[in-house]
C-alpha cells in the first residue's frame, strides 16, 4: 500500500510526467500546502496582535462574486472527494490516495481562503491579498495540467472526474478575475495611489448590520448570533435597539414614496385617469422585488429535484434487492435476472468484488484490463442512492437559502411600505380638512384604522406578492413532471389542482364582500368604544354605562355575525387547501391502473405523492395569498379614498389669497414686494428683512409689520394713548406711503437676535430698537362666503363677510351663542369651505392660536408652553407671570416638569386654558388669535390674564390680537370691534360708534355690562395669581385642582412641594437646581403610566384563560377531530405504498413466470392483479379524513369565534367599570389599542394561525411516525437534532418575544400622537408646526419598526437553520432508510414513502416556528386584553349589603357628610379632611374657594367618583356607599365644566334610553334656549351630532348638558361653572330658569360668578380640604373677618 497505489507503473514516469497521475496529483496538493500553512501563520500571528479588534466591516470590489463562486467551489470540490471515493472503491487491490486526499487539501486551502479573505476585509488591510491572488495564479495552471493528464490518459467526458477537474478550472479562472480586477481598481500594489476603502458612516448607529456583513453572513443571517445572545442574557429594551440603517428609516421611504405618488397622483390629473396604488409602489419598491423574486424563481426549480432523488433512490433499493435476491435465492423463490423499470439505476456488477455494507453487501464489477482507469461515469456515479442523498442534501439547502433570502427581502421591502404607509396617513392628517372628520365622512376612528389595520394589510401584500407568478410556476412544472410519469392519468388529477384556481376566486370574492363589511362594522364599533372612553368620566357620572356598553355590544353582535360569515369562507379556503392535493392524488392512482396499461409501479407512485405534496405548499399559499390580496385591495381603496380626500384650505397666504410677494435675496437682506389689490386697484409695498432663519427670529414680515408706532400708521382713528407709549421714530426712517421697511438700528447690534434687531430679553423696548413703517391690515375677507360643509351648495354659516382685520391692535368679535364667532375664526385660519369671496393675509405672517376647548400635548407643562421653541428663561417667566400661573407650578409636585395627561385631564379648565394663552404668548408670532380663553377663568383671573398677558404682552407690543369673547366688561379695550349674528357680520367698527349704528345692540350690552360690572367684584377667585410674598401655596396632596375630574380629569401626584412656597425664586432660579432633585422632581411629575410589558414567555396563565373563553369541551373536541383526520390521511398514503409495492411485485413475478412457463398448459390463464380491495381501502380513508378536516376546522373556527366574543365583552365591561383614575394614567390610544388592534388580531388572525399552526404541527408528527415505523434506526439520529430543534427555538424565544412585546408597546404611542394630533389640528395647523410634529411621528414609527425588522429577521435566522435541520432530516432518513432497505429490514416501498414525508417535514418545521411565533405574537393580544379584563373595578359591594331603596329616592335631597376625609388613591395624601356638615332639602349651596381648596372633590364624592377614605356621606339617611353605584349616579344629576356630545342623534344625546316622549325633549330644550336651534335643523331631534359634537359650538353643548340635567329631574343637582362658554346674555336667562325650574330641588354649585351664589341659601368656603366657612352669603359678608369677605373685596383691588 502506497500514496499511488500499488499498481505497476503507478509511480513510473517513462511515458511523461502529464501521463502519470498521482505524480500530477502530487504537484496539486503543493499551492494548496503551501497557502493553508502560511494563511494561518498570519491569522494566528495578526489575531494576536493589537490590530485584531480593529475590525472595520469595509466590502472589496467583487465581494458577493468572491463568496459565490468560492463557495461552489466548495461544492464541487466535496463531490470531487466523494468521486474519489468511489472511485478508489472499484480498486479491490490497494487504497488509492492519490486519488481522494489531494482534494481534501483543496477544501482546506479553499475554506482558509474564504476564512482569510474575511479578515482582511475586517483589518481593511487589502495588500495581503497579494498571497489569495498568489494563491489563484498557482493553483490554475496546476489544474489545467490535471485536466490534460486526465485527456492523455484516455479518460472521457463520460467520466465524473472529467467534469470535475474543468469546472474547477473555471471557478479558479473567475476567481483570479476577481482578483486582478479588484487590484486594477483599488491599486493596493504596484501603484503610487492607491484608492483606499472607506468604512461605511452608519456603522455603530445601527445593530442591523445586514448590508455591512460578508456574503455566508447574509445567507445564514449568521449575523445576527450576536444579537440574539445578547437577548438571551439580558431583555432588551427600546433604548437597546438603536437605530434602523438610514434606507429603511421612515423619513427617507417616505420622501421616496410621496414623490412617485403626487408624480403619478399629477399624471392621472392630466389623462383623467384613476390612480393606480399598484404602479406607486412597485415603482418605489420593484428593484428588491424583483431581486426576491429571482431568488423565489430559483428555489422553487430546485424543490422539484426532491421527487426526481426519490424515484432514483427508490429505483437503486430495488435493484440491489433483486441483485441480492439473485445472487442469493431463497427457498421456494422464483430465480431470476433482470429488473423491469430500474434497469437505469442498476449497475453492471460481478461477484468478483464487494464492498461491505454493515451485514449486508454491494457487489461492484471489476474492470477487467488493468489499463483502464477504475473513474466512475456519470450515470454511476448519479445511480448511486447514497450519492443522491448527498445531491438531496446539497439541493435542499439551496432550496431552502434561496427561500430564506426571498423572504428576507421581500419582509424588509414589506416594512418599509407599511412606515410610508403610515407616514402618509399621518401626513395627510396633518392636512385633512376638518370638516371630512365633523361632517362624519371619515372619523378619527377609521384614521386610526387606516394607520394599523389597513398599513399592516398592505405590508402583508408584500409578503406573498411573488405568489401571484410563483404558483402558477410551481402548478404547471408539477403537471408535467407528473405527466412524463403517470401519463394522461397524472393530468386528470392535476387538473383538480387548476380546477381549483376558479373555486378559490369565487370563495375569494365572497370573503373580500364580507371583509369589506367586517372591517365597515369594525370601524363602527371602534368609533363607539373611542367615543365611551373620550366621554367616559360624564357616562360614568349619569351612569350610563349599561346604555353604552348594550350599544356597544350591539355593534359588536352584528360585527360576530358578519365574522362568522367570514369564517365560512375561510374554511372554505382551508378545506380547498386541505382537498384539493389530496382528490388528485385519489382521482390519479384511482383512475391510473384502467386507464394506463403500465402497472402501478413505487418510485413512481411515490415520487407523484411527492409532487403532489410540493402542490400543496403553494396552493396554501395561494390561498393565504388571495385572502391578503383580497384584504389588501379592501385597504387599498380605503387608502386611496382617504389620501385623495379633501384637504383644508390653508392660510390666506396660500394660493387662496390675491396676495402675493416677489421676493429679491441679497447678501443677507431680503426685499419682498407686497402686491395688493384693493378694490380694484393694484397698491405695492416694499419691505426689507434680515435673511435669518425663521427659528431664530422674534417674527417673520408680519411681525415686523405691526411693529410700527401707533402715530406712523394711516387711517388710525380711536387707537388707545397707551399703546403708543415708548414709541419713537428713528432718524433714518424713509417714510413710503402704504409701504413697509424695517431696518436694524446699529446700537446693541451684539445683543439682537432676531430680524427686527431686538433682543428677546428688552421686548419692551421694541419700538425703541426698530423703525417700521406698516402694512393697513393683518387679514382681510372681501364678499366672503363660508360653510361648515364640503359641498358649497349645502347651507352656508357665515353670509356678505366683509371684515378688516388692523396691524397691530387689539380685535375682539362679539356675540351670542351660535352667532359665529368661531366660525369667522375658522374661516381667517382656512378651516371652513369658502363658497366665494377671499380672504387676504400679509404674506410671511406668523399665527399664534388659542382654541375655544385648549388643546394640550401630553408632555409637560414647560414643553406646553414652549411648544418646539427654544428655551428662553426671561422670556419664559415673564409669559408665566402673565398667565398667573406661578401659584398652579408651586403646587405641581415637579413644577413645570409636571408631566399633563392626554388632553390636559389631570389640570382644571381654567389651568388648561392659561397653558393654552402662555403657548400663544411665548410663540414668536405676530398675530395671536384667542377664541374665548377667557370664559374658562374666573373674574380675577381673567382679568389679570386680560390685562397683563392680552393687553401688556401682546397689544402694547404691536402684536396683531383677535379675541373672541362674551366679557363685555373688556370691550372698551377693544381698538376694533367685530359682533356676529345668525352667521353675518351684525357691526365692525369701533365701540363709541357702537350707539349711532345699532342702538339696539349697544343697549343690549350696555344692560350686560352693568350686570357684569356688579358682579365682577364678586366673583370667585380660587385661581386667583398670588405674588411672591403672599401665603405658601395650598397643599397638593391630591395634585392639582380638584376639578379636574369634572373638567375632563383626576389627579395624581400626592407629594407636598413645600420648598416651592417661593415661586418667584423659583421660577427664576430653578434651572440651577441640584440635578439630582430634578430628576426626583422629574419622576414625581410623570402621570401617565408606562405601558406595562411582560418579560418571559406568555404565561400559562393566558392560554388557559383563552382555552377558557373557548371552552375546555369545545379545544377537547375540536384536538380530537384535528388528529383523527390526520391519522386517516396519513392511513391512505400507507396504503398507497402497499399497494403500489403489491402491484410492482405482482408484475415482476408475473414477467418471470411468464419467462419461466411459456411451453405450460396453464399459460392460457391470464393472472391479472387485483386493485379493487387497495383502491376502496384507499377510496374510503381519503374521504372519511377530508370529512372530518372539514368538521374539524368548522369547530376551530366556532370556537375561536366564542372566545372572540367572550374576551370583548369582558374587557368592554370592565373598562367601564374602572375607577376614573386610570383614564388619566393610561392614555386612550393605548386602551383604543386593546379594542383595535389587539381585538383585531384575536378575531381574526388568531384562529387563521391556530389552524394552521395545528395542521403543520400534525403533518411533522405524521411524517416522524412513519419514518420511525419503516426505520426505527432514524429515530437515532433524529434524537440530537429534535434537541438541537428545542434549544434553538428557546434560545430564539427569550429574544423574540421580548422584541414582539416592545413592538406592541411602541404601537401605542403611534396611534396616540396620531389620536392627539387629530384632536389640535387647527392648533398645530395655526401654529405652521406640521413638520415638527410630522417629525416626531416619524420618530415614533421607526421605534416601533426597529424591533419589528428585528423579529422579522430572527425568524429568518431561526427560519434558515430549521431548514437546514430539515435537510438533514431528510439526509438521514434517505441514508437509514436506504441502508435498512438494502440490510433486508423494510421495503424500498417505505424507503419511498420515508422520504416523501421527510420532504414535508423540511417544510413544514420551518411553518411550525413561524406560525408558533405568530401565535405568541397574537397570544400576547390575548395577554394585554387580559391585562385589562383583570384591572380593579370600582367598589360596588359593601360588607353591611345594600339598602334597599325607595323608587322615588331621594325625594327630599337630604345631604350629610359625617367627618367624610377623601383620597384618590390609597397612597395619596386625604384631599378632604374631616368635614362635617349637613344640607338641608331643597337647599342652594354655592361652594367656593382658591384651586386645590377640594370644591369638586366634595361633590364628587357624592357620585363616589372619589374613595370615602373615612367617614359616611347620607342623602335621605342612606349611607351612599351602600347603595349601588349606577342607582347612586343616576339618582343625581351634573352638569360639569367640559360639555360632552356623542355621536348620533340630538335625541340619544339627551335620552339614550328612549324613553323620554318628544314633547319633554322640546321643553327642555326650550328651557336652555336651544329650541330654536335644533328646530332649524332638518332633522330636528334626529339631526345627525358628529364626533365630539364638532357641528356645534362649546356654548351649545353646554347648554346639552343643561338640559340632560333638567330631564333627569332629580332631587340634587351638581353644577361646575356650568356656563363658562356662554355670553351673558344667555347666562342670565339660564340663572333665572334654575332659580325656577329646580325650586324645592337641592343644587350645588361651584361659583363660576359669585354674583349667581350671593342669592343662594348657603355658602360653603373651602381651604386645604377643609371647610371653614357655611353659612348664608349675608352672614358671611356682614362679618369682616370672614374668608369670604376676603375673597369677595380681594377682587376689588
Amino acid at each position: 500500500m502506497s500514496f499511488c497505489g500499488s499498481k505497476n507503473r503507478a509511480r513510473s514516469v517513462a511515458e511523461g510526467v502529464v501521463k502519470n497521475e498521482c505524480f500530477v496529483d502530487v504537484l496539486n496538493i503543493v499551492p494548496h500546502a503551501i497557502f493553508v500553512l502560511v494563511s494561518l501563520f498570519i491569522l494566528i500571528v495578526w489575531c494576536k496582535s493589537k490590530y485584531y479588534n480593529a475590525t472595520s466591516w469595509v466590502h472589496f470590489r467583487g465581494h458577493n462574486v468572491r463568496w459565490f463562486f468560492s463557495l461552489v467551489l466548495i461544492v464541487i470540490i466535496v463531490t470531487e472527494i466523494a468521486e474519489g471515493f468511489m472511485s478508489d472503491a472499484r480498486d479491490p487491490d490497494t487504497v488509492n490516495y492519490h486519488v481522494f486526499i489531494p482534494p481534501i487539501i483543496a477544501l482546506v486551502a479553499t475554506i482558509l481562503s474564504l476564512v482569510f479573505y474575511h479578515n482582511i476585509e475586517q483589518w481593511n488591510s487589502p495588500r495581503f491579498l497579494l498571497i489569495i491572488l498568489a494563491y489563484w495564479m498557482s493553483v490554475l495552471p496546476i489544474k489545467i495540467l490535471k485536466g490534460v493528464s486526465l485527456y492523455k490518459n484516455g479518460t472521457s467526458i463520460v467520466h465524473v472526474r472529467v467534469w470535475l477537474t474543468w469546472i474547477d478550472v473555471a471557478l479558479y479562472m473567475i476567481l483570479l478575475t476577481v482578483e486582478i480586477n479588484l487590484l486594477r481598481v483599488q491599486k493596493y500594489a504596484f501603484f503610487k495611489n492607491p484608492v483606499p476603502t472607506k468604512i461605511p458612516p452608519e456603522l455603530g448607529g445601527s445593530k442591523f448590520v445586514f448590508k455591512h456583513v460578508n456574503f455566508l453572513s447574509k445567507v445564514t443571517f449568521w449575523w445576527l448570533n450576536g444579537f440574539l445572545a445578547d437577548g438571551y442574557k439580558t431583555p432588551y429594551e427600546q433604548e437597546h435597539l438603536g437605530q434602523l440603517p438610514k434606507d429603511i428609516q421612515t423619513e427617507s421611504v417616505y420622501k421616496r414614496f410621496k414623490a412617485v405618488f403626487e408624480d403619478e397622483l399629477e399624471k392621472c390629473k392630466r389623462s383623467g385617469k384613476k390612480l393606480n396604488f399598484h404602479k406607486v409602489y412597485l415603482k418605489v419598491f420593484w428593484r428588491n422585488l424583483c431581486l426576491a423574486g429571482i431568488l423565489r424563481f430559483f428555489g422553487d426549480i430546485v424543490q422539484f429535484v426532491g421527487p426526481w432523488c426519490i424515484e432514483l433512490i427508490i429505483n437503486y433499493a430495488y435493484a440491489q434487492v433483486k441483485l441480492r435476491e439473485s445472487t442469493n435465492p431463497t427457498n421456494g423463490s422464483l430465480t431470476y435476472s433482470g429488473v423491469s423499470n430500474v434497469s437505469q439505476a442498476v449497475v453492471v456488477y460481478n461477484s468478483s468484488s464487494a464492498v461491505s455494507l454493515g451485514n449486508f453487501s454491494v457487489t461492484m464489477a471489476t474492470p477487467q484490463n488493468t489499463d483502464i482507469h477504475n473513474y466512475v461515469t456519470a450515470g454511476e456515479f448519479f445511480s448511486n442512492g447514497f450519492i443522491l442523498a448527498g445531491v438531496l442534501l446539497v439541493l435542499t439547502l439551496l432550496q431552502n437559502s434561496l427561500w430564506q433570502q426571498h423572504h428576507h427581502l421581500v419582509i424588509v421591502e414589506a416594512a418599509k411600505f407599511r412606515v410610508t404607509i403610515q407616514a402618509m396617513v399621518y401626513n395627510k392628517g396633518l392636512h385633512i380638512s376638518g370638516l371630512v372628520i365633523n361632517s362624519g365622512k371619515m372619523t378619527m376612528g377609521q384614521i386610526l384604522n387606516h394607520m394599523s389595520q389597513d398599513a399592516t394589510n398592505m405590508m402583508l401584500l408584500f409578503f406573498f406578492i411573488h405568489y401571484v407568478w410563483s404558483v402558477p410556476l410551481t402548478v404547471i412544472i408539477g403537471l408535467v413532471l407528473m405527466y412524463m410519469k403517470m401519463g394522461w392519468t397524472a393530468l386528470i388529477g392535476g387538473s383538480v389542482v387548476v380546477m381549483s384556481g376558479p373555486l378559490q376566486y369565487f370563495v375569494g370574492k365572497g370573503m373580500s364582500n364580507m371583509q369589506k363589511k367586517v372591517m365597515a362594522q369594525s370601524d363602527k364599533r371602534v368609533k363607539k368604544c373611542n367615543e365611551a372612553i373620550q366621554g367616559i368620566k360624564v357616562i360614568k357620572l349619569l351612569a350610563w354605562e349599561y346604555f353604552f356598553r348594550q350599544d356597544i355590544e350591539a355593534s359588536r353582535k352584528m360585527e360576530l355575525k358578519r365574522l362568522f360569515a367570514n369564517c365560512i369562507f375561510r374554511i372554505l379556503f382551508t378545506f380547498i387547501l386541505i382537498a384539493v392535493p389530496t382528490i388528485g392524488t385519489v382521482v390519479t392512482f384511482v383512475l391510473y391502473p384502467s386507464l394506463e396499461e403500465s402497472p402501478l409501479n413505487v418510485g413512481k407512485a411515490l415520487s407523484t405523492l411527492a409532487l403532489f405534496n410540493i402542490l400543496t405548499i403553494p396552493m396554501a399559499l395561494f390561498t393565504y395569498f388571495i385572502t391578503t390580496f383580497i384584504t389588501a385591495r379592501v385597504s387599498m381603496k380605503r387608502l386611496v379614498n382617504f389620501l385623495l380626500a379633501e384637504e383644508n384650505e390653508g392660510l390666506a397666504d396660500q394660493p387662496k389669497t390675491l396676495t402675493h410677494s416677489i421676493g429679491i435675496d441679497t447678501e443677507d437682506i431680503k426685499m419682498d414686494t407686497i402686491v395688493e389689490y384693493r378694490n380694484g386697484t393694484k397698491k405695492t409695498s416694499t419691505s426689507l428683512q434680515k435673511d435669518d432663519d425663521l427659528s431664530s427670529s422674534q417674527s417673520s414680515l408680519g411681525s415686523n409689520l405691526s411693529r410700527t408706532p401707533d402715530h406712523s400708521r394711516h387711517n388710525s382713528k380711536g387707537s388707545l394713548p397707551e399703546m403708543m407709549e415708548g414709541s419713537r421714530r428713528s432718524s433714518s426712517q424713509t417714510a413710503y406711503t402704504g409701504a413697509a421697511l424695517t431696518v436694524n438700528d446699529g446700537k446693541d447690534s451684539q445683543r439682537r437676535r432676531h430680524t427686527s434687531g431686538v433682543s428677546t430679553e428688552d421686548e419692551e423696548e421694541v419700538a425703541e430698537n426698530v423703525t417700521v413703517m406698516e402694512a393697513k391690515n393683518v387679514f382681510e375677507i372681501c364678499d366672503g362666503e363660508f360653510s361648515w360643509h364640503l359641498n358649497k351648495e349645502d347651507e352656508s354659516a357665515l353670509k356678505n363677510i366683509n371684515v378688516k382685520i388692523p396691524v397691530g391692535k387689539l380685535t375682539m368679535i362679539v356675540g351670542q351663542v351660535g352667532a359665529g364667532k368661531t366660525s369667522l375664526v375658522s374661516a381667517i385660519l382656512g378651516e371652513m369651505t369658502t363658497i366665494s369671496g377671499h380672504v387676504e393675509i400679509t404674506k410671511g405672517v406668523r399665527i399664534a392660536f388659542v382654541p375655544q376647548k385648549p388643546w394640550l400635548l401630553n408632555a409637560t407643562l414647560k414643553d406646553n408652553i414652549l411648544f418646539g421653541e427654544p428655551y428662553n428663561h426671561r422670556r419664559y417667566t415673564k409669559v408665566i407671570h402673565s398667565c398667573a400661573l406661578q401659584p398652579d407650578i408651586a403646587t405641581l409636585p415637579a413644577g413645570d416638569q409636571t408631566e399633563i395627561g392626554e388632553k390636559g385631564i389631570n389640570l382644571s379648565g381654567g389651568q388648561k386654558q392659561r397653558i393654552s394663552i402662555a403657548r400663544a404668548l411665548y410663540s414668536k408670532a405676530d398675530t395671536v388669535i384667542l377664541d374665548d380663553p377667557l370664559s374658562a377663568l374666573d373674574a380675577h383671573v381673567g382679568k389679570h390674564v386680560f390685562e397683563d398677558a392680552i393687553v401688556k404682552c401682546l397689544v402694547r407690543r404691536k402684536r396683531s390680537v383677535i379675541l373672541v369673547t362674551h366679557q363685555l366688561q373688556y370691550i372698551s379695550h377693544s381698538n376694533y370691534l367685530i359682533a356676529m349674528k345668525d352667521g353675518m357680520v351684525q357691526y365692525q367698527g369701533k365701540l363709541s360708534e357702537v350707539k349711532k349704528q345699532e342702538p339696539e345692540l349697544y343697549e343690549s350690552w350696555r344692560k350686560a355690562l352693568r350686570e357684569a360690572k356688579a358682579s365682577e367684584s364678586s366673583r370667585d377667585h380660587h385661581e386667583e395669581p398670588r405674588s411672591p410674598d403672599r401665603s405658601s401655596p395650598f397643599d397638593y396632596s391630591r395634585q392639582i385642582s380638584t376639578q379636574s375630574i369634572l373638567s375632563g380629569g383626576s389627579q395624581l401626584f400626592s407629594r407636598q412641594m413645600s420648598e416651592m412656597s417661593n415661586m418667584e425664586e423659583e421660577c427664576l432660579d430653578f434651572s440651577e437646581k441640584d440635578p439630582l432633585k430634578q430628576d426626583d422632581k422629574k419622576i414625581d411629575g410623570e402621570l401617565v403610566k408606562k405601558e406595562h410589558k411582560e418579560v418571559g414567555a406568555v404565561s400559562l396563565r393566558v392560554y388557559g384563560q383563552y382555552v377558557a373563553a373557548c371552552g375546555g369541551l369545545f379545544i377537547c373536541f375540536m384536538m380530537m377531530l384535528q388528529v383523527g383526520y390526520h391519522v386517516l390521511l396519513a392511513w391512505s398514503n400507507i396504503v398507497l405504498s402497499q399497494w403500489a409495492e403489491d402491484s410492482t411485485e405482482f408484475q415482476t413475478k408475473l414477467s418471470n413466470l411468464s419467462n419461466v412457463g411459456s411451453a405450460n398448459e396453464t399459460s392460457n390463464v391470464t393472472l391479472k392483479f387485483d386493485n379493487d380491495i387497495y383502491m376502496h381501502k384507499y377510496l374510503l380513508l381519503n374521504i372519511v379524513g377530508l370529512l372530518g378536516a372539514f368538521i374539524a376546522n368548522l369547530v376551530l373556527y366556532l370556537t375561536t369565534l366564542r372566545a372572540s366574543k367572550n374576551l370583548h365583552f369582558r374587557l368592554l365591561d370592565t373598562i367601564l367599570h374602572v375607577p376614573i383614575r386610570f383614564f388619566d394614567t393610561n392614555p386612550s390610544g393605548r386602551i383604543m389599542n386593546r379594542f383595535s388592534a389587539d381585538v383585531a388580531g384575536i378575531d381574526q388572525r388568531l384562529p387563521f394561525i391556530l389552524e394552521s399552526f395545528i395542521r403543520c404541527v400534525m403533518v411533522t408528527v405524521s411524517a416522524l411516525a412513519v419514518n420511525a415505523i419503516g426505520t426505527p434506526y432514524f429515530l437515532i439520529a433524529v434524537l440530537p437534532l429534535t434537541i438541537l430543534y428545542y434549544c434553538l427555538q428557546f434560545f430564539f424565544r427569550a429574544t423574540a418575544r421580548e422584541l414582539q412585546r416592545i413592538e406592541s408597546v411602541t404601537k401605542s404611542p403611534v396611534f396616540s400622537h396620531l389620536s392627539e394630533t387629530l384632536s389640535g389640528l387647527q392648533t398645530i395647523r395655526a401654529f405652521r408646526a406640521e413638520k415638527r410634529f410630522k417629525k416626531r411621528a416619524f420618530t415614533l414609527i421607526d421605534n416601533n419598526n426597529i424591533p419589528y425588522i428585528f423579529v422579522m429577521s430572527i425568524n429568518r435566522w431561526l427560519g434558515i437553520r430549521l431548514d437546514y435541520i430539515g435537510s438533514l432530516l431528510v439526509f438521514i432518513s434517505a441514508v437509514s432508510s436506504l441502508a435498512t432497505c438494502l440490510a433486508g429490514h423494510t421495503t424500498p416501498a417505505y424507503v419511498g414513502l420515508s422520504l416523501t414525508y421527510a420532504l414535508q417535514v423540511s417544510i413544514y418545521l420551518n411553518w411550525i416556528v413561524r406560525n408558533a411565533a405568530e401565535m405568541e405574537l397574537t397570544m400576547n393580544s390575548v395577554e394585554r386584553v387580559d391585562e385589562f379584563i383583570h384591572l380593579k373595578r370600582e367598589v360596588n359591594t359593601h360588607h353591611k349589603g345594600h339598602h334597599e331603596l325607595e323608587k322615588d329616592w331621594p325625594n327630599h335631597g337630604k345631604i350629610e357628610f359625617k367627618n367624610v376625609s377623601l383620597k384618590y388613591d390609597t397612597h395619596l395624601d386625604k384631599v378632604l379632611n374631616d368635614a362635617c356638615f349637613t344640607i338641608n332639602p331643597g337647599e342652594k349651596v354655592g361652594i367656593c374657594g382658591r384651586t386645590g381648596s377640594g370644591k369638586s372633590s366634595l361633590t364628587l364624592s357624592l357620585f363616589r367618583m372619589i374613595d370615602i377614605c373615612e367617614g359616611e356621606i347620607y342623602i335621605d339617611e342612606k349611607d351612599t356607599k351602600r347603595v349601588p353605584l349606577e342607582e347612586l349616579r343616576s339618582k343625581l344629576a351634573i352638569i360639569p365644566q367640559d360639555p360632552v356630545l356623542f355621536t348620533g342623534t340630538v335625541r340619544y344625546n339627551l335620552d339614550p334610553q328612549g324613553e323620554i316622549p318628544d314633547e319633554k325633549l322640546w321643553a327642555a330644550l326650550e328651557t336652555v334656549q336651544l329650541k330654536e336651534s335644533i328646530a332649524e335643523l332638518p332633522d330636528k331631534l334626529d339631526a345627525n351630532v358628529s364626533e365630539g359634537g364638532e357641528n356645534f359650538s362649546v356654548g351649545q353643548k353646554q347648554l346639552f348638558c343643561l338640559a340632560r340635567a333638567f330631564l333627569r329631574d332629580n332631587k340634587v343637582l351638581v353644577l361646575d361653572e356650568a356656563t363658562a362658554s356662554i355670553d351673558l346674555e344667555t347666562d342670565n336667562k339660564l340663572q333665572r330658569v334654575i332659580s325656577t325650574a329646580f325650586g324645592g330641588k337641592t343644587v350645588i354649585t361651584i361659583a363660576h360668578r359669585i354674583s349667581t351664589i350671593l342669592k343662594y341659601d348657603r355658602v360653603m368656603v373651602l381651604e386645604k380640604g377643609t371647610v371653614k366657612e357655611f353659612d348664608s352669603p349675608q352672614s358671611l359678608l356682614r362679618d369682616s373677618n370672614s374668608i369670604f369677605t376676603s375673597l369677595v373685596h380681594s377682587s376689588k383691588k
